[in-house]
């Protein structure tokens, strides 16, 4: 698998060759700004699809965390630090019926039920609502970005 990058913005052939030629840490600061701005309506449908739920701290968790060293986010339940999303996946297919045994004796055992999680597809059902809307504002969120970072390189310069 490649790590290189193409993004060809439309329109414009001399921003596109203004962005070909830049580092790869500022490729990377500019399509990661764009995409964590893009995710924010599937964060907020998944907070508001656990919402009055026994859920709370999965929904907190729910959010962006960047890649080291490759322009890539990933999106979900976040499991470090302060967040509790360890059972984001859990809570979002649900699990079979659950058994342990019980030994009695040398040949008897018996099976106890210890529960099932019904999942309520808290993630499923945000990315089909808003699917749409966060492919369609990659591209402006990407424009966006990049004239963020042209004038950030322009005020640097001036100083």
């Amino acid at each position: 698998m490649s790590d290189s990058v193409k993004i060809k913005l439309l329109g414009d052939e001399e921003l596109n060759n203004l962005f070909q030629d830049l580092s790869k840490g500022s490729k990377k600061s500019i399509l990661i700004s764009a995409f964590r701005k893009a995710s924010k309506p599937l964060v907020n449908q998944a907070k508001q699809n656990l919402s009055g739920t026994k859920y709370t701290d999965i929904a907190k968790s729910i959010g962006v965390k960047g890649a080291r060293n490759k322009p890539l986010l990933t999106i979900g339940a976040r499991k470090f630090g302060q967040w509790k999303g360890q059972l984001g996946h859990i809570v979002n297919t649900g699990t079979k019926d659950r058994y342990y045994t019980i030994k009695k004796g040398l040949f008897k055992s018996k099976q106890q039920f210890t529960g099932k999680i019904e999942g309520n597809h808290f993630w499923d059902n945000a990315i089909d609502t808003t699917k749409g809307q966060v492919v369609g504002s990659i591209e402006d969120e990407l424009t966006k970005s990049f004239i963020r970072f042209v004038k950030r390189a322009n005020n640097r310069n001036k100083r």
